[in-house]
């Protein structure tokens, strides 16, 4: 992708991440959307939650969904079946998947982006002829000066997290906040040479543990930097 595309993708992004005026009468905000409410408790227990809620979880990350919707209702709530699946269909991101399992019980899991240690949902593993020549990470101002200088961490979470463009282009759905300020293109093929692992996920993100000593993917494989509401 030539760098007056990314200008202008990037442009774009700015201009969606751009708060709007309020003007001195404003009504009340609205309270958070139902199905958001629903999707945003599922998955916080199925990406980190489970162990510390007593959630059955097993080794590939699926809870059964009576178990998850017991939680989500813990406190008076009244989520539904149908309110679930229309959550996990109505997900720009596919954050989440149901199946059924093979002993006819209905299961959710959320499709990437865990920090509890013994759940490996199956990915696709990259390799540098299948990889994408570049991604990009979305971070904000404040972690800058610390990421130029030590690199993308994985933090909590199993993988430091990447898109392969911009939030909706070229079919990109998930991958990064819309809200970063901060965008990081990355030489993938350069990490699988230098020997990190590189997965895809169901759901389109593109993943790496980093380096297996360090958890990080060090700045010489930054390739290009641009801070989105300063156009450096």
């Amino acid at each position: 992708m030539c760098a007056a595309t990314r200008r202008g993708r990037a442009r774009k992004l700015r201009a969606n991440t751009r708060p709007e005026r309020t003007r001195a009468n404003t009504h009340t905000m609205p309270k958070r959307d139902r199905g958001d409410e629903l999707g945003r408790s599922l998955v916080q227990l199925l990406r980190h939650g489970a162990h510390e809620a007593n959630v059955p979880i097993d080794d590939e990350g699926w809870v059964a969904l009576d178990a998850a919707l017991a939680h989500v209702n813990r406190r008076g709530k009244s989520f539904t079946v149908a309110d679930v699946e229309q959550s996990v269909a109505a997900c720009a991101k596919q954050r989440m998947a149901l199946r059924t399992s093979p002993a006819g019980a209905r299961q959710i899991r959320a499709n990437q982006g865990h920090s509890m240690k013994d759940v490996h949902v199956e990915m696709k593993r990259l390799d540098a002829a299948s990889a994408p020549e570049a991604v990009v990470h979305g971070t904000y101002r404040a972690a800058w000066a610390t990421i130029r200088e030590a690199g993308l961490s994985r933090m909590a979470r199993q993988h430091v997290h990447f898109a392969r463009d911009l939030p909706g282009e070229s079919g990109v759905i998930s991958g990064m906040r819309s809200s970063c300020q901060v965008l990081v293109w990355v030489d993938l093929r350069a990490c699988i040479e230098a020997g990190m692992e590189v997965f895809e996920s169901s759901n389109g993100v593109i993943l790496t543990p980093g380096k297996p000593e360090t958890r990080l993917l060090g700045s010489e494989h930054f390739a290009r930097v641009l801070d989105v509401g300063r156009g450096l």
